[in-house]
């Protein structure tokens, strides 16, 4: 496995380059038969990672197969004797090389995973949680999930790799690209006020900051409008709801509760998240395709990607679901499990929508976040757009559903976090190593209202279990 960590990328580079400049450099006396031997020694390594996947029989075959093509053309060439030797040489010790470097990358990959996987179960054990998830995809695409602790304490299941969990806010990854894909169509303009769209509903002129918000304001939460999920009214309706039942209100009904309250600040001038927000820009984008919001993110992104584990949650009964925990006197009076039987949650958690609103595992989740983050889920360029955010906090921006973090060595992230009561999540995408890490964890006790910032401090011993490992 390639660059893996810092030692490891730096290390495996060497390794690889350094063929290809000796190569380069001693086979210049013979063009043709140098670039034979390159191309030769690109395809032996292409074909390494069968090899690593224990596929040694073809790699075999490849490199049997590359021989009998080299004595060809020393054939065809009429080289000297001593030169063949030499190509032969270089030929062999180039090859001997890649195999050994994929020798110590494999060990290394084995190592990693032990790492990581003894890691999260030391997690869930020190922060008694229920159970967890996690995932990452390395830079060349090597993808691994792990899981521990339970799905459901009560029925004894054990987590696996495969169980689903809300995603909360992660979700607004999924509503922002589907915006930037409508852009890209001419649909949709980021920049020009939001009345273009919904100018003629009958709330709209009940909005604060309704002649001004765009788009961008209310997908980099620069908008200055409210958070329906802070609303006090809001709070007492989920309380007052009938069998502690999370009522399914539309979207519509969510707006309303901030509808005449003051703007918080100038669109532009600050950053207030705001759930809200992305409720509006849902509503515009089935205004301009006259199409169910979740089915334009089925078609243009997760069947496409083939991200099959994720889907809306936007009804109880969802399979392959892990229950969820919450405290007894968690802020919206909601039962302290959020199923009642395995896979039926006892309140619908349709109600996050725009905001939110998808169950997935932790590998589709990276799988996401690798190809979003390096511009591979729409069609054309994107990222120019996806990445300008508004200050959030220092060293943080916010980009079009994306949170942007720098750190003091310049070590950039892109990703979201996300929770909804009974599950919190994460998604991160590391520039510097090019890999995507996410992990999942049904319980949200001593992590929502803790005086520490849990869910970065699990990012961060994951971040060091993957990227600091040792090479020796």
């Amino acid at each position: 496995m390639k660059g893996v960590c810092k030692n490891t990328e730096n290390r495996s580079q060497g390794g690889a380059e350094f063929t290809e400049n000796f190569i380069k450099s001693k086979m210049c006396f013979c063009a043709p038969a140098a670039n034979f031997l390159l191309a030769t020694r690109l395809h032996i390594y292409m074909k390494l990672k069968d090899y690593l996947k224990g596929n040694s029989m073809q790699v075999i075959n490849r490199i049997k197969f590359s021989m009998v093509h080299f004595f060809e053309l020393i054939r065809i060439t009429k080289v000297t004797a001593g030169m063949a030797a030499r190509l032969l040489f270089f030929f062999v010790v180039s090859s001997g090389i890649i195999i050994l470097q994929g020798c110590r990358e494999k060990k290394n990959q084995s190592e990693i995973k032990n790492r990581f996987q003894k890691e999260i179960e030391l997690i869930v054990k020190e922060y008694r949680f229920p159970g967890m998830t996690a995932a990452y995809v390395l830079h060349d695409g090597t993808v691994d999930a792990f899981a521990a602790g339970f799905s459901d304490i009560e029925q004894k299941t054990s987590m696996n790799i495969n169980s689903r969990m809300l995603a909360a806010s992660i979700g607004k990854t999924f509503t922002g690209a589907v915006i930037l894909d409508l852009v890209r169509e001419g649909k949709l303009n980021l920049d020009v006020p939001v009345k273009q769209y919904i100018g003629s509903e009958n709330w709209f002129n009940r909005l604060a900051n309704n002649n001004e918000i765009t788009l961008r304001h209310l997908l980099t939460h620069s908008s200055g409008i409210e958070n329906h999920l802070e609303s006090p009214r809001f709070i007492k309706a989920i309380r007052e709801s009938k069998k502690r039942e999370m009522p399914h209100l539309k979207p519509i009904e969510l707006i309303t509760y901030i509808l005449d309250a003051a703007a918080i600040f100038k669109p532009g001038s600050g950053f207030h998240y705001s759930d809200t927000g992305y409720i509006i820009a849902g509503i515009i984008v089935e205004k301009v395709t006259e199409n169910n919001l979740f089915d334009e993110i089925r078609s243009r992104i997760l069947a496409p990607l083939n991200l099959n584990m994720t889907e809306p949650s936007d009804k109880k009964n969802l399979t392959d679901l892990a229950s969820g925990y919450l405290s007894v006197d968690n802020i919206f009076q909601l039962p302290a499990k959020t199923t009642i039987q395995p896979g039926l949650m006892s309140w619908n958690p349709g109600i996050e929508w725009a905001g939110g609103g998808f169950i997935s595992t932790s590998e589709d989740l990276a799988l996401w976040g690798k190809i979003l983050y390096e511009g591979r889920a729409l069609s054309g360029k994107y990222l120019k757009e996806l990445f300008q955010g508004v200050l959030a906090a220092p060293g943080t921006k916010y980009g079009i559903g994306t949170t942007i973090k720098e750190d003091k060595k310049g070590n950039i992230t892109y990703g979201h976090k996300g929770w909804i009561p009974g599950y919190c999540s994460s998604l991160l995408y590391y520039t510097r190593h090019k890999a995507a890490v996410a992990f999942q964890i049904n319980t949200d006790i001593g992590i929502i209202g803790s005086d520490k910032d849990v869910i970065s401090m699990i990012e961060k011993r994951l971040a060091n279990v993957l990227f600091e490992v040792s090479t020796d």
